[in-house]
């Protein structure tokens, strides 16, 4: 992740700012940036591919979640 990856007041208005990621002061927002894309980058990846079958992605997806 790059702070390519986020919205930003000059970038993008339709999204309410509902992380608080959009920024106010430069600093503070590049730092609140930097522990995100830390926080998320140390997540487990998993790959998927779903299909056009909604029961059955729902299904799935609630079995992996329980």
């Amino acid at each position: 992740m790059t702070d390519a990856d986020f919205f930003n007041a000059r970038t993008e208005d339709r999204y309410p700012d509902v992380f608080r990621l959009t920024p106010t002061e430069a600093g503070a927002s590049r730092l609140q940036r930097q522990i995100l894309t830390q926080t998320l980058d140390s997540l487990p990846r998993h790959a998927l591919t779903l299909g056009h079958d909604v029961k059955a992605n729902t299904d799935f997806l609630t079995e992996l979640l329980d």
